[in-house]
């Protein structure tokens, strides 16, 4: 199998149209093999990478579609036309409560990311234990997971508490505003709130450091999460 990049959380969250799902695949997703990708509204942008595809209807549907997919190549891209009430049939094929040799199924084909356009009806602040597991348990498997909402005071704590990277495109709903003021530092909220459209804050929770990038990813500014902005250069 191919190898995937080391196992990360990433988290986006912004307005309709923002920006926010174009710069998880442009930062993130791309440089994934193996991916399996909640769509279930059918919204997917047509993919042009390197990888087969595959389409899943129905929770029933998936097991058969991964096997095949691993059977038929080491690249591969499964669109699922499922919501957030598919969590924890998700966490039970990708991170079982007991990890034996082999039994996950990330482990079993080296690694594999899990993307979730819609991140507050998947793993919401009364998330079930099993799709909780799959933040908890994940990286043991070499799962990533990549998500984005409208709506982050809607998204559980354990998500932002285990996210290594957070995009923030431009937010103004007062509710979502306030939660992200809980976990990121004042300069790199103040960004936030100025962004213009299709700009985004970059923030790397583990390294700590922020920065500002405008519609072509170019850093504008960037900062520590515990001090002051500074220009690029």
């Amino acid at each position: 199998m191919s190898d995937a990049p080391a196992s990360v959380r990433v988290l986006a969250c912004g307005m309709t149209e923002s920006g926010k799902d174009y710069l998880l695949r442009r930062l993130f997703l791309d440089r994934y093999p193996r991916a399996l990708i909640l769509d279930p509204l059918g919204e997917w942008p047509r993919d042009r990478g390197d990888w087969r595809t595959y389409r899943v209807q129905a929770a029933g549907e998936l097991r058969p579609a991964l096997a095949r997919a691993v059977r038929e190549g080491s690249r591969w891209r499964v669109y699922a036309a499922l919501g957030g009430d598919a969590g924890p049939e998700l966490a039970r094929i990708l991170v079982p409560e007991v990890l034996g040799v082999g039994s996950a199924f990330p482990l079993h084909v080296g690694g594999m990311a899990l993307y979730s356009p819609e991140l507050d009806q998947l793993a919401p602040t009364s998330a079930p234990p099993e799709v909780v597991g799959l933040w908890r348990r994940g990286r043991h498997v070499g799962l990533s997971i990549f998500g984005a909402s409208q709506r982050p005071h809607g998204i559980g704590r354990i998500v932002t508490a285990m996210s290594g990277w957070l995009v923030i495109t431009k937010t103004i709903e007062p509710r979502d505003l306030a939660y992200l003021r809980g976990f990121i530092p004042a300069p790199a909220h103040a960004e936030v709130v100025a962004l213009p459209w299709r700009w985004a804050v970059l923030v790397d929770t583990r390294g700590g450091r922020w920065w500002v990038l405008d519609d072509a990813q170019k850093t504008i500014r960037s900062g520590r999460l515990n001090g002051a902005p500074t220009l690029p250069g």
